[in-house]
C-alpha cells in the first residue's frame, strides 16, 4: 500500500505493511504481530501476551514501540544507520567502526515474548507506558 495504514482496536494477530507511508497499530493484547514498511514510520502501541512474537522491519523509516512497563520480552534490535533509544535502560552498541550500525539484545522483565526489530535507515525507540 502506498499510503498510511492505521489499525485501531486490533488484537490477537496482525500482519500489516506499507510501501510508502506510516504504519500505526494500536490495540489490546497480541499473540503475533508482523509489521513492515519500505519507506515510512512504524508505531506499535499494544500489549504482548506471554509467548507472543512481534517482528518489525523497516527499510527507510523509524520504529517506535510503546509497551506497558510490565512487559516481559526477549528483545533483539538491529539498525544499520539509526540510533536506539530504550526506556528499559540497556543501550545499543555499535557493531562496526566503519558504519553507524547498532545492535541491542536484552530481556525486559522476566522475558516470555519475543521482539525482533530491524531497520536499514531509521531510529528505534522503545517507550514504556
Amino acid at each position: 500500500m502506498n499510503s498510511a495504514v492505521s489499525l485501531k482496536g486490533a488484537r490477537k494477530e496482525v500482519e500489516a505493511s506499507t510501501v510508502n507511508g506510516t504504519l500505526t497499530v494500536t490495540g489490546g493484547a497480541f499473540e503475533r504481530a508482523k509489521l513492515e514498511t519500505v519507506n515510512g514510520r512504524i508505531t506499535f502501541d499494544g500489549e504482548l501476551l506471554h509467548h507472543a512474537t512481534l517482528d518489525v522491519e523497516s527499510v527507510g523509516g523509524s520504529v517506535e514501540l510503546r509497551l506497558p512497563a510490565s512487559t516481559g520480552a526477549d528483545v533483539t534490535i538491529n539498525t544499520f544507520s539509526g540510533t536506539i533509544r530504550n526506556a528499559w535502560g540497556v543501550e545499543g552498541r555499535r557493531t562496526s567502526h566503519h558504519t553507524n550500525e547498532q545492535e541491542l539484545t536484552f530481556t525486559a522483565g522476566s522475558g516470555g515474548a519475543t521482539v525482533a526489530i530491524q531497520t536499514l535507515s531509521g531510529d528505534v525507540i522503545l517507550t514504556k507506558r
